[in-house]
């Protein structure tokens, strides 16, 4: 599998004149009313696990490939400062490859933006982890509805210390079964075309690559729902 965090990152949608929307404002905003259909409870509120404190919201405990656990839920507006530390962790190069901008970290318009939901636009969820130093945000992963409210546009970003553990893997699978549940015909995001890794990683997972009119470093990839697809709240 392709290591994601490093590799893994979408930008957030830019402001064009042909696609200003309230999609593309509101493009980080997380939805909590859905995630019940896609997250099961943990089987105790974290603390048996020592997951105390982790915020507010339902969570699905997951464990990764090397063991390790983390906490899966909706972000909400508590987790400003957590979502700054974790930008700020990333590498250059990660940050690079999620907001195709060099950038330390996110500026208060931003902040707004990414911690506040719009329940009827999209979904953002992290996932979270216990460090030394406490709970921290170890991955993001977020889509919003285009023009065509049965198109979405969806970021990913993971950790750099937490490539390779399918992470990464697990919430994309979560962004498309909300999506197609939520009756998005295709999802799609942009990749930096120098992001080889995320191209095979897409290319494992189902999603169709093409080059971007617009910029010819940049690559399409999108994912088209299955035929059906069961948009009960238990499915």
């Amino acid at each position: 599998m392709a290591r994601l965090g490093a590799v893994a990152f979408m930008r957030s949608p830019p402001e064009r004149k042909e696609t200003n929307l309230a999609y593309r404002r509101n493009f980080p905003a997380a939805t909590a009313r859905y995630a019940y259909l896609i997250m099961r409870r943990a089987t105790a509120p974290y603390s048996s696990n020592g997951w105390s404190n982790m915020g507010a919201g339902e969570g699905q405990v997951l464990q990764l490939t090397d063991g390790s656990e983390v906490v899966v839920r909706p972000i909400g507006p508590d987790d400003a400062s957590l979502l700054q530390a974790f930008v700020r962790r990333l590498s250059a190069r990660s940050r690079r490859f999620r907001f195709f901008v060099a950038l330390a970290e996110l500026s208060a318009a931003q902040m707004v933006r990414f911690v506040n939901v719009d329940p009827a636009r999209g979904l953002a969820l992290v996932a979270l982890s216990r460090r030394q130093e406490g709970t921290a945000i170890v991955a993001e992963a977020r889509y919003a509805l285009a023009q065509e409210d049965d198109n979405a546009e969806f970021a990913i970003a993971v950790a750099d210390d937490f490539q390779g553990r399918g992470l990464g893997r697990h919430l994309v699978k979560l962004l498309l079964a909300t999506a197609w549940r939520r009756g998005v015909r295709r999802l799609f995001g942009e990749i930096k075309s120098d992001n080889r890794a995320m191209l095979a990683f897409a290319t494992q997972l189902g999603f169709r690559l093409r080059g971007s009119l617009e910029d010819q470093s940049v690559v399409i990839a999108s994912s088209v729902a299955p035929s059906r697809v069961d948009r009960s709240p238990g499915g």
